[in-house]
């Protein structure tokens, strides 16, 4: 097939994927043209932080003593930018506020100036069951910073989908336990 030939097939069949132009440094930029209505899905972060207290109680070193962290979490949301003419998060994935103020609700508030303690720890567990009034989480995993940001995955991947729809997905949560040490947990990939 001449050249010639080939630019009047493409003329001819547009939309299909067989008319698209042999792979160049111009080829996404072409690939505009015949998809038009492709849109890419985007992320964005919220970074929240709190204070919270834990020990590991067969940790090797000083983390078995009960200590403290100011943590950062951070949540990635992905989803198509939302396109609704005059309304108020028109061309947000989500308003920031409203990442905020589910995760304060479900997660920041309930573990904010709290003792994180796992469910094994009878030792921990009985002693803050001595101090009225004491703000404990029982966790059914040794509260390190894997754990937690797992935890925090799940307490918080159903609370912005049943609010928002299945098209809103929580992709990440980054849980820092120092500015040096943090965990990911990941959405598995789906295929």
């Amino acid at each position: 097939m001449t050249l010639a030939e080939r630019k009047e097939e493409r003329r001819e069949d547009k939309g299909s994927i067989l008319a698209l132009p042999p792979y160049s440094a111009h080829l996404a930029m072409r690939a505009t043209l015949y998809f038009p209505a492709m849109k890419p899905k985007i992320r964005i972060t919220r970074r929240l932080e709190f204070d919270a207290g834990h020990r590991l109680p067969n940790h090797k070193s000083q983390c078995r003593n009960i200590h403290g962290h100011r943590y950062a979490i951070e949540l990635t949301l992905a989803a198509e930018p939302i396109h609704e003419d005059g309304a108020s998060d028109d061309g947000m994935v989500m308003d920031f506020g409203d990442i905020k103020q589910i995760a304060k609700e479900r997660l920041v508030d309930v573990w904010d100036h709290a003792f994180l303690v796992w469910r094994g720890d009878k030792i921990m567990r009985d002693f803050l069951q001595m101090i009225p009034g004491h703000k404990t989480v029982v966790l059914d995993e040794v509260p390190t910073a894997e754990n937690l940001a797992a935890a925090a995955f799940a307490i918080l991947e159903h609370a912005y989908r049943d609010r928002f729809g299945h098209e809103l997905t929580l992709e990440r949560v980054r849980l820092y336990e120092t500015p040096n040490c943090w965990a990911d947990a990941l959405r598995p990939p789906t295929n």
